[in-house]
């Protein structure tokens, strides 16, 4: 079965900027969960290229010249295409007609607001829900938001059962990011919920202990 065309989202777009210079396309395309294809054409879109440091790597790898995929078929620079100022004649134009896409079409696979998909990043399936068209968020950072409000900086929304898919909010936590590291310093995934609460309980202690201490 053909996939629909992939959704970018502002985290991912932030992941492809940031890694994509130095890590090879195919292990971004495994940890983003989308394919190789869809990695190159959204790094062509932004205008994102392979770091001097990365090509000097994998040509040092490869033990001989690095060569970029299809450089050879490419025209040379300075090359006038041959259709170049030309323009469709009525006839051609009326032969064609019936391949292109009407205006306001949509494909048959576009989703409405509201709905819910599962996407995999860093391996891991998360779910993502459509607020507008071309706008997804993180199911779990929406129903919290929902109900407790805005997510506060240096915050992360947690799963305590440890299931990503499982995203009613009696399930979810808000937590600081520092906490978050003690949980996975201690276990983890491995943590049953309630240790996870006394984690956070133990560190918000210490914290409280310390700042009176020191006044």
């Amino acid at each position: 079965m053909r996939r629909g065309r992939h959704i970018w989202t502002p985290e991912e777009v932030q992941f492809l900027k940031a890694f994509y210079p130095d890590v090879r396309t195919r292990h971004l395309a495994d940890m983003l969960g989308v394919s190789e294809h869809s990695v190159f054409q959204k790094s062509k879109s932004l205008g994102l290229k392979k770091s001097r440091r990365y090509r000097d790597a994998l040509q040092k790898e490869l033990g001989s010249r690095l060569h970029i995929s299809g450089e050879a078929h490419q025209f040379a620079k300075g090359h006038t295409p041959a259709n170049k100022g030309k323009k469709l004649t009525p006839e051609q134009r009326e032969k064609i007609a019936h391949t292109w896409f009407q205006k306001g079409h949509k494909p048959q696979n576009t989703l409405y607001d509201g709905a819910i998909r599962v996407r995999h990043c860093h391996g891991r399936p998360v779910k993502y829900i459509r607020l507008a068209e071309g706008e997804w968020r993180h199911l779990a950072r929406h129903n919290w938001e929902k109900a407790h409000g805005a997510i506060p900086p240096g915050h992360v929304i947690i799963h305590l059962d440890n299931d990503p898919l499982n995203c009613d909010i009696e399930n979810l936590r808000c937590i600081e990011q520092k906490y978050h590291v003690r949980i996975n310093q201690m276990g983890g995934a491995a943590l049953p919920p309630e240790m996870k609460e006394g984690v956070v309980l133990l560190y918000k202690l210490k914290t409280s202990i310390h700042e009176k201490q020191n006044h």
